[in-house]
C-alpha cells in the first residue's frame, strides 16, 4: 500500500518514505549523535520540524535556532501526516516554549527569499530532515549557501532512495563526510 501511495505522491512532486505518523523522527542513537556534533551557543538551522524533539534538543545547547516546517501553515501537512498533524503540531509549540527558537512556518524556498531580507547571520549547523524528495533536497540544500565555513551540514532518513540519490550525487563529492549513525549523516563545508 505504501509504494502506491508514494507512486501517486510522486506524481504531484510528494514523497512519503516510510512515514509513520506514531514516529518520533530521529531515533534515540541518531538523536545523541546528532547532538553530540551539535555547537553550543551557535546559530542552528533545522528544516522539518516534526514534533519539535531536535529543535529542542538544539536549543537546549544554548543555540538559537531557525525551525522552518509548515505543517502549522500548509493543507498538504495533512496529507503528508495524517490525521496527527494537530497532535504534532502541538507537541512542537510545547518543545519550543520559552526557547531561543524563531519558527517560520513556510516552505524552505519561501524562508530563503526571507532569510535574504532580514539580512540574518550565517548558520553554524544545518539539519535537514524535510519532505525526503530529490525535488526537495534541490532546494533545501540552497541554504548551504549561508552556512559558515567548516560549518557542519547534517542529512535525516538517508535510507530513503531519494535522499540517498541526492547525498551521493551532490553531497559525498562536494563535502567531508565526518560520520553517521544509521540513516543520518553529517558533513563538513
Amino acid at each position: 500500500m505504501i509504494k502506491i501511495i508514494n507512486n501517486i505522491l510522486r506524481k504531484f512532486g510528494y514523497l512519503i518514505c516510510n512515514y509513520d505518523t506514531n514516529a518520533r523522527g530521529v531515533s534515540g542513537k541518531e538523536l545523541d549523535f546528532l547532538i553530540e556534533h551539535t555547537p553550543n551557543g551557535k546559530i542552528v538551522m533545522e528544516i522539518g520540524c516534526g514534533y519539535g524533539q531536535t529543535t529542542k534538543r538544539f536549543a537546549d545547547k544554548g543555540n538559537i535556532v531557525y525551525a522552518i516546517d509548515p505543517f502549522l501553515n500548509e493543507e498538504n501537512s495533512k496529507k503528508l501526516m495524517g490525521k496527527n498533524v494537530n497532535k504534532i503540531a502541538r507537541e512542537f509549540i510545547n518543545n519550543i516554549k520559552e526557547k531561543k527558537v524563531i519558527y517560520f512556518p513556510l516552505k524552505s524556498f519561501d524562508t530563503l527569499f526571507l532569510f535574504e531580507r532580514l539580512n540574518l547571520p550565517k548558520i553554524d549547523f544545518l539539519f535537514i530532515d524535510g519532505e525526503h524528495s530529490y525535488k526537495a533536497l534541490e532546494i533545501d540544500t540552497k541554504w548551504i549557501d549561508y552556512v559558515k565555513k567548516d560549518g557542519l551540514i547534517a542529512f535525516h532518513d538517508s535510507s530513503c532512495e531519494e535522499v540517498n540519490k541526492y547525498l551521493t550525487e551532490h553531497i559525498f563529492p562536494k563535502y567531508k563526510f565526518i560520520g553517521s549513525m544509521f540513516s543520518l549523516f553529517i558533513f563538513q563545508k
